[in-house]
């Protein structure tokens, strides 16, 4: 966002995913300088959906086709709000949506985020925190960014395990 803040261009963020993009179009703008603390508290501001009109995920290397109508709509609206990129953060969930709204003609982004390193080709992303041989250190350190992201999917309940690795004795300390 400072990137393109410093180019004289918008940032907006679309509310609880890419449902915001659908009627009746729900985002924010986004301000750098607003959003510069979350670099120490992680989590997302926005909201996040992995159901709904977008789900594309079925499973580990699965997906199914988002229909055709959802994408013309998401298309027309961005086309609509005057967009020249959709920027998408996110796991493998988030950017099977992604390839398939530029496959309909979106201009997109991607930048892989994920916790559970389920992204072909990467060894690590921003945010992530790099295998440990402690898994209750592992899962107790990110914990607490965790929080954030957890406020963001309020009706929800949390059983906190670490991603990628077996359950071990230890795996419970990491509870919220």
């Amino acid at each position: 966002m400072k990137s393109a803040s410093k180019r004289g261009w918008d940032t907006i963020g679309f509310l609880d995913g890419y449902e915001g993009l659908l009627e009746p179009l729900r985002y924010r703008p986004l301000d750098y300088k607003e959003m510069d603390a979350l670099l120490f508290v992680g989590g997302t501001i926005l909201g996040t959906s992995n159901k709904g009109r977008f789900a594309a995920k079925t499973g580990h290397g699965e997906a199914t086709s988002i229909p055709r109508e959802i994408l013309a709509q998401a298309k027309a609206n961005f086309q609509k709000l005057g967009l020249r990129a959709l920027v998408c953060v996110g796991g493998d969930g988030s950017l099977s949506i992604a390839q398939q709204l530029f496959e309909h003609g979106v201009p997109v982004v991607g930048v892989p985020k994920t916790i559970d390193n389920d992204i072909e080709a990467t060894v690590i992303t921003f945010g992530s925190i790099p295998p440990s041989p402690a898994p209750r250190t592992r899962s107790t350190g990110c914990a607490p960014p965790r929080k954030a992201t957890t406020a963001s999917w309020c009706s929800r309940s949390w059983a906190v395990m670490p991603a990628g690795s077996p359950p071990t004795p230890a795996s419970p300390a990491a509870g919220m």
